[in-house]
């Protein structure tokens, strides 16, 4: 029986990137994204790549990740879900509406609780297997302004732990990512807009000296999903970030250049 992945998120960035490696690898994967009509490139270039079927479905809703997982089992055996779907928020706690919040969080962290319960009960059913959570450097490093995401990557963190606790008896691996810099279309900004800009960020946030990029964190979801190579690591939150977590209190130097970015 083939081995097959869901992925959340799939249409664009580092979801995108994700499952192409997952295919590749030979993978059969399951992509869930709540806007396939304007992915249809990318759902065209998935499809070309392998087994792959989309579903068109928001995290929030338990049916949605039912039926990526329904595609998953079809045939095939559930081997692994990544849930890498989420969105950012930037606003001061005092500042920040509880609608801008509960949004962050009901996809950025509750997504993730909700979308693992129903991997967790098919796996278990099966013969176990991975979960993989973007979680980021924020759960790490504090930036200012980044209250609502900090909280639901901190959460996904433990969230790894907890579930990695519960379930490593059972044959259930969990781990998560925590990405730094990486270009995709939500840095557009940061990375593409003004380029004196992007070499101070790059400085601040890249001490490898180049900016990440979403096959660098496809390339470890795949790693983490492996039972080959990954058979003994659960629990763990792998930073993905060029080596910014080692770098120290400097990094702080990022506010001043979002300070600029936004007064341009």
């Amino acid at each position: 029986m083939n081995k097959s992945c869901v992925v959340t998120g799939a249409g664009s960035g580092i979801g995108h990137a994700i499952a192409r490696a997952f295919l590749v690898d030979g993978w059969s994967v399951v992509g869930l994204d709540v806007d396939w009509e304007n992915g249809r490139d990318v759902r065209s270039e998935l499809g070309s790549l392998g087994d792959f079927v989309a579903i068109a479905g928001d995290v929030r809703d338990e049916s949605a990740l039912e039926a990526a997982a329904d595609a998953a089992t079809d045939g095939r055996s559930l081997r692994c879900w990544v849930n890498n779907a989420g969105v950012n928020g930037v606003s001061s706690v005092h500042e920040m509406k509880r609608e801008q919040y509960e949004r962050v969080r009901s996809i950025a962290l509750d997504g993730v609780v909700w979308a693992s319960a129903v991997a967790v009960r098919r796996m278990l059913a099966d013969s176990g297997g991975s979960i993989v959570n973007i979680s980021s450097q924020h759960a790490i490093l504090g930036y200012e302004g980044w209250p609502a995401y900090a909280a639901c990557k901190a959460g996904v963190a433990g969230l790894t732990r907890q579930m990695s606790s519960d379930y490593c008896h059972r044959g259930i691996r969990v781990n998560a990512i925590a990405p730094g810099l990486i270009d995709t279309p939500p840095n557009e900004i940061i990375l593409h807009r003004d380029p004196e800009l992007r070499e101070k960020f790059v400085t601040a946030l890249c001490p490898q000296g180049r900016v990440g990029t979403a096959d660098d964190v496809a390339q470890a979801a795949l790693f983490l999903a492996s039972e080959e190579r990954a058979g003994f690591i659960t629990g763990q939150l792998l930073a993905v970030d060029g080596g910014l977590t080692t770098k120290g209190p400097e990094v702080r130097d990022i506010d001043s250049l979002l300070e600029a970015l936004v007064a341009r």
